[in-house]
């Protein structure tokens, strides 16, 4: 499918659905705690999805039906081009949930890397537990949000990376960004919505769906070093606008 086409009438449903909710005065606000409850009742379906079915993502300038799990990994290939760049001993993933992305690592790197995930959702670490069993063994896993103070020693980690994490949290972005510059040594990787990288109908679906708008500010209010910030090849929500972010401490 053309993409011009697409986002073109994507905007146009998107302003239909701003401006109703604009006459019913509906709130777009969603806090933290909406979104830890969503994922606390989600089961194993993210999971199963990855192994099992498709999707309409952007692909590469198109809008196409592509298998979850090739989407995945092209998101993963970004983490591991920095992996392969600073050669990391210790790893922690931020909103780690449905640990697919640590259940890979695991695969990729064996015992070369210690993994570690976090998520504000206990259940949906529960379920990656049930669900990939011995393929978690040896990851450390914890449930506790980036927003508040963690556990871990300063500049603990050689990388501390999020994927499609910090969007959920869009009023305690300088809380989670401090948290993660104060646990790594090396850099932080995200690949999140950056709302100045977003086309107009991407625009309107970060504003309804209350997503991450601030994030590019943030870094730039706390004078972290981004050394990268671009909108990346491969999206799986053509809407939810996606972008690499790299810091460097």
């Amino acid at each position: 499918m053309n993409a011009k086409i697409y986002y073109t009438f994507k905007f146009n449903t998107l302003l239909a659905r701003f401006l109703i909710k604009l006459l019913l005065k509906k709130s777009f606000l969603k806090t933290t705690n909406d979104s830890r409850d969503i994922y606390e009742r989600y089961d194993d379906r993210e999971q199963n999805a990855w192994e099992n079915d498709t999707t309409i993502c952007l692909w590469h300038g198109k809008i196409k039906q592509i298998p979850i799990k090739n989407i995945r990994a092209a998101y993963l290939q970004h983490i591991c081009n920095q992996i392969n760049i600073i050669k990391p001993k210790r790893i922690l993933e931020i909103g780690c949930g449905n640990c697919i992305n640590l259940v890979t690592l695991k695969k990729k790197y064996g015992d070369d890397i210690e993994l570690y995930g976090i998520d504000i959702a206990q259940n949906r670490i529960s379920v990656a537990k049930q669900y990939f069993k011995d393929a978690l063994d040896g990851v450390h896993l914890q449930h506790v949000p980036i927003t508040d103070v963690t556990s871990f020693e300063d500049g603990y980690f050689d990388l501390v990376f999020s994927m499609h994490c910090l969007e959920q949290i869009p009023y305690q972005t300088i809380d989670a960004l401090k948290e993660m510059h104060r646990i790594t040594n090396n850099k932080i990787v995200m690949i999140e919505p950056v709302f100045e990288n977003g086309n107009p109908a991407q625009m309107l679906y970060l504003i309804l769906n209350d997503h991450n708008r601030i994030l590019k500010k943030s870094i730039e209010r706390l004078t972290y070093k981004m050394d990268v910030c671009k909108t990346i090849e491969v999206q799986s929500n053509p809407l939810n606008q996606s972008s690499l972010i790299v810091i460097n401490k």
